[in-house]
């Protein structure tokens, strides 16, 4: 859930249009006091556990994932948004079959009407999904939409109690709240 802050503070960092004020600092805060509340568990260590190579790994995807807002924006400037999801897709998923066919190159794949129709259901999810973002991030300071990656923690322990029958607890409400008034803060009070 660091993509979404990382990306404010790389996209002020990079674009004339897109300042670092109190206002997105404020909304910061606040989204990430949100996120930060999902994750703690009372009576435990905050930081025990910490590792480079988990923790560490998942910091430097978050990092990687904002700079790919950051490109983005910038190929949005030379080719179409659409067009671009659709060859960045393809391309990340047949590196992905390529790892894994050399990282398991004797596990058969059971390939079935129903497992095509699930592998084509999520793909059209995805390229939806990720052609909307785009679009956003080409229109818009990387701020104002970016700081949207905050809800994904939120909603996912949500669904999970909703769907999978996992306890909800008062504090995810409270992350929730916490998370849409950063949102709110941004996008309503930050100047254009």
């Amino acid at each position: 859930s660091m993509n979404g802050f990382f990306a404010i503070i790389l996209s002020c960092l990079i674009f004339a249009d897109d300042k670092f004020t109190k206002i997105k600092a404020l909304g910061c805060v606040l989204g990430f006091s949100g996120i930060l509340l999902i994750n703690i568990q009372l009576g435990q260590a905050m930081f025990s556990g910490i590792s480079l190579r988990g923790d560490g790994m998942i910091l430097l995807n978050a990092l990687c994932g904002a700079f790919g807002g950051i490109l983005t924006r910038v190929v949005s400037k030379k080719m179409d948004m659409t067009l671009a999801t659709g060859l960045s897709m393809a391309i990340g998923g047949m590196i992905l079959c390529i790892i894994t066919f050399f990282v398991h190159p004797y596990v058969g794949w059971n390939i079935t009407a129903k497992s095509i129709l699930i592998i084509i259901s999520l793909v059209l999810i995805s390229a939806v999904c990720f052609g909307i973002y785009n679009q956003l991030i080409a229109c818009n300071p990387i701020s104002k939409i970016a700081i949207f990656n905050a809800f994904i923690p939120i909603l996912g322990v949500i669904f999970s109690a909703i769907i999978l029958g996992e306890p909800m607890k008062l504090k995810y409400f409270v992350a929730g709240m916490l998370v849409a008034l950063g949102v709110y803060v941004i996008n309503k009070f930050d100047g254009k």
